[in-house]
């Protein structure tokens, strides 16, 4: 598995260029601003946006990848596909296959803002312990959101930039100590999320079915072909 996939998918587990001439605006409801950037993807049906994935492993010597992401979202069921990792969820099920590990994990539904976003910014836990304060610049029409971290928190710096007329995300950007994923390791990885092609109605709610990749009966989890052979990690219950 490419290191760019290792790290995004620990940080998921662990929560299981920019724009010129900005100008400062009020900051009493940001935290408002937040819970509508996740109502966007509560409340649209069918919604799909491509994303592509710049990551960085700063160190002594900066290593560069690139890969591509495909979401397709509706309320709370949703599919992205993202190198060689697949993540379905519908209403019962949150699937997440590892092609290249030929490994399947099971569990209960979480929200979709945690894989965009990358961290819980509304769970009242990290916001306490880790958020220091918020603060937002707008121009032309967009809104860049900034979050000030506490000493201590893994992470350094985090924006989100996105359209103001239908809160859309254009950009989801930050910095993270590598000791989250390697302990006792220096200095940071970036990584910046550039979403497009948002649109609707090009898609129905069969690409949430996970029918295609495991069948339950009578309480028993099977996986379908090519799968079969894939270890299963069923964690419905915890």
């Amino acid at each position: 598995m490419r290191n760019i996939t290792i790290v995004l998918l620990i940080i998921l587990a662990s929560c299981q260029k920019g724009m010129a001439m900005y100008n400062p605006i009020d900051t009493s409801n940001l935290w408002r601003e937040i819970l509508k950037l996740e109502a966007v993807f509560l409340d649209t049906s069918h919604l799909g946006f491509n994303a592509t994935i710049y990551f960085a492993d700063v160190d002594t010597v900066t290593v560069r990848d690139t890969i591509q992401a495909v979401y397709k979202l509706s309320k709370q069921k949703y599919r992205i596909e993202m190198d060689s990792t697949v993540i379905v969820q519908n209403d019962f099920y949150h699937l997440t296959i590892y092609k290249e590990q030929d490994i399947a994990i099971l569990n209960r539904p979480v929200q979709f803002g945690i894989n965009l976003f990358q961290v819980k910014l509304i769970d009242p836990d990290f916001s306490q312990f880790h958020i220091q304060r918020l603060h937002a610049t707008d121009s032309a029409g967009y809104r860049k959101l900034s979050v000030d971290f506490k000493t201590g928190s893994p992470y350094t710096q985090y924006e989100i930039l996105y359209d103001t007329s239908n809160y859309h995300i254009s950009r989801v950007e930050y910095d993270l100590k590598k000791d989250l994923v390697t302990p006792g390791a220096t200095d940071h990885y970036n990584v910046r999320i550039v979403c497009s092609g948002y649109q609707t109605g090009t898609f129905n709610d069969t690409v949430f079915s996970t029918n295609n990749y495991f069948i339950r009966k009578e309480g028993t989890i099977n996986l379908q072909p090519p799968y079969t052979s894939y270890e299963l990690i069923n964690s419905l219950n915890q």
